[in-house]
């Protein structure tokens, strides 16, 4: 079997994020189980007859993959569609607009956040409406789509109001990689100047990741050293908001992105991993700093109870007194392990492998029709919550 891959946020390997791991470590995963990968950088002219298999990745940006998925019908090739999708309409924020859109409506946002937030919203009503179409018909046209969680597809399900998704979809979850022995160099490397423990926040400086908020609900308890790594602390204008914010806190630190394989240096050395996010599906870096022993903050919008259970420690971001609530109870705790052995045992990207195969042989022996006429797959990988 032959699939091409493609990821629909164009530039996902120059700017990697969570959606660029998941592609490329199912990718890996799946030729240990015999699938032939190829990872497309650019769908244009892609001659799609070549492959058994079109996988899409992202719905978020879902209009550049509507080429591909057009190509894909033409050839009458069945498409998968690795959603990693949340719906944010809830997640609009000031900081959005003061650092994302301008200088206009970040002058308009820093006097008026309210008005401001309203005619942004007026203003982005064509686009949404288009970008909801494009979704919709990505949604509509794979044959089998593969959301992280239940609760990524029952999202789905209301916002779109598609019930039939509920018939083609397997739940594939998130993973990570075991932990490995580390060469002796690296701490030298990521990890020179920091103090012996500390609370971490691995992710690219955004509005959306919340760094800005962590470091605001911490703002009263400059004992505890706080460490953010990511790309964007310094070249952006919510970076540098964030540096303005730390110097005014002081005992935060700041490192530069590092390779993905020198992560677990940082983890080990962090005694609490917070992500207080509007969005993870549910947050690689989380999951990557509890195999590592770090105590999570993770918010409510994620899927929490399946990934987590009840070992770890959930904030409401859009609140700092609920973030520093978490993040004082995860720092005062002793770890205990069973967050860790869950990940290992159930997420990791082997499984998630094997789910994404389950679907490809679905669509494959059903003879990638049309997805309206999908009967539902073998099972739900429903996620354990024991």
């Amino acid at each position: 079997m032959k699939v091409l891959m493609f990821n629909t946020r164009l530039g996902a390997v120059q700017a990697w994020g969570g959606d660029t791991t998941q592609m490329v470590e199912t990718g890996k995963a799946l030729q240990h189980l015999g699938v032939e990968v190829e990872i497309l950088a650019d769908e244009i002219g892609c001659d799609v007859s070549r492959c058994d298999l079109v996988h899409l990745f992202n719905l978020q940006t879902a209009e550049n993959g509507l080429r591909l998925l057009a190509s894909a019908r033409a050839a009458r090739k069945p498409v998968a569609l690795s959603t990693i999708y949340w719906d944010l309409r809830y997640a609009r924020h000031p900081d959005n607009l003061r650092f994302g859109d301008g200088a206009f409506w970040a002058k308009f946002a820093g006097v008026a956040p309210k008005m401001a937030m309203l005619l942004q919203r007026v203003r982005q009503v064509p686009g949404q409406r288009r970008q909801l179409r494009a979704q919709s018909s990505l949604l509509l046209g794979a044959d089998v789509i593969l959301p992280n969680s239940v609760a990524e597809l029952e999202n789905l399900v209301a916002q779109f109001g598609l019930p039939q998704l509920r018939a083609r979809a397997v739940i594939v979850p998130n993973a990570v990689s075991p932990p490995t022995s580390l060469p002796t160099d690296v701490p030298s490397q990521c990890t020179a100047g920091l103090p012996e423990e500390f609370v971490l926040m691995a992710a690219n400086f955004h509005p959306i990741k919340g760094q800005a908020r962590l470091i605001q609900a911490l703002m009263k308890d400059p004992q505890i050293p706080l460490v953010f790594v990511g790309r964007g602390g310094t070249n952006t204008s919510y970076g540098r908001h964030c540096h303005q914010l730390a110097e005014r806190r002081g005992n935060t630190f700041f490192v530069d992105a590092v390779p993905h394989e020198l992560m677990p240096q940082l983890y080990r050395r962090a005694k609490v991993h917070a992500l207080p996010s509007l969005r993870e599906s549910p947050g690689l870096a989380s999951l990557e700093a509890a195999v590592h022993g770090a105590n999570c903050v993770v918010a409510v919008h994620a899927p929490v109870q399946e990934y987590f259970g009840l070992d770890c420690f959930i904030c409401d971001p859009m609140f700092p007194a609920s973030v520093r609530k978490a993040i004082l109870a995860a720092w005062n705790a002793q770890p205990t392990g069973r967050l860790r052995d869950r990940i290992l045992r159930d997420f990791t990207w082997p499984k998630a492998a094997e789910e994404t195969l389950r679907g490809y042989q679905w669509v494959l022996q059903k003879g990638g029709g049309p997805a309206s006429d999908a009967a539902p797959p073998p099972r739900h990988a429903v996620l354990s919550s024991a």
